[in-house]
């Protein structure tokens, strides 16, 4: 599946409804967007967990914000997305 979409004045996309439907992404998902060569880019979503799933695969030892708990959780999943695309 394969649309253009055009980058609006304040940098940003839209991806079309066929995509997002085709691949699965919904409103409110995270997604990881990288550079994979000149012109090209590489949007993969990131593994939808409830915040116990969150809690139990990054366990917490003390007690924390829960804004740093949940930018430790996503940096997790993004480590472990980046692990994953690096053994692909």
């Amino acid at each position: 599946m394969a649309e253009v979409t055009k980058v609006q004045s304040r940098n940003q996309i839209t991806l079309p409804k066929e995509v997002r439907r085709a691949s699965g992404i919904k409103a409110g998902d995270s997604v990881l967007v990288r550079s994979t060569g000149p012109g090209t880019i590489e949007v993969r979503t990131f593994p939808r967990m409830t915040f116990e799933e969150s809690l139990e695969k990054y366990h917490v030892d003390e007690c924390v914000d829960v804004n740093e708990l949940q930018r430790a959780v996503e940096e997790g999943i993004v480590a472990d997305v980046l692990r994953t695309l690096a053994n692909e």
